[in-house]
């Protein structure tokens, strides 16, 4: 059974938001299999193509890794300076709506 491509962008989008949420730390491989995909088995190609399209998504990419880096044996970490601004709380009303699978994004 073949996945569907909007799951995947779930996926990806759910894995952005958790590693912004932890920006302070290494995320390892088992917390974004718990918090991304509720804790299923999934292949290590999955969760590279994954972190992989969540970079293309920011305009990074594996060599570069301006925005998310590889830590080998480590994990993942969201290298951009995260701030709560006067206008994301601004805006929260319009994310509150988002309900994501794994992620509930924090007030």
């Amino acid at each position: 059974m073949r996945r569907r491509a909007g799951c995947r962008r779930t996926q990806v989008f759910d894995l952005l938001v958790y590693l912004v949420q932890h920006h302070d730390r290494v995320v390892s491989k088992d917390d974004l299999l718990q918090a991304v995909w509720g804790g299923r088995i999934v292949s290590d190609a999955a969760v590279a193509a994954r972190i992989n399209a969540a970079r293309r998504a920011l305009g990074d990419n594996g060599k570069a890794q301006r925005w998310i880096r590889t830590l080998p044996r480590k994990g993942v970490r969201f290298m951009a300076p995260c701030a709560r601004s006067q206008r994301l709380r601004r805006h929260r009303r319009h994310l509150r709506g988002y309900r994501s699978s794994c992620c509930p994004l924090r007030t």
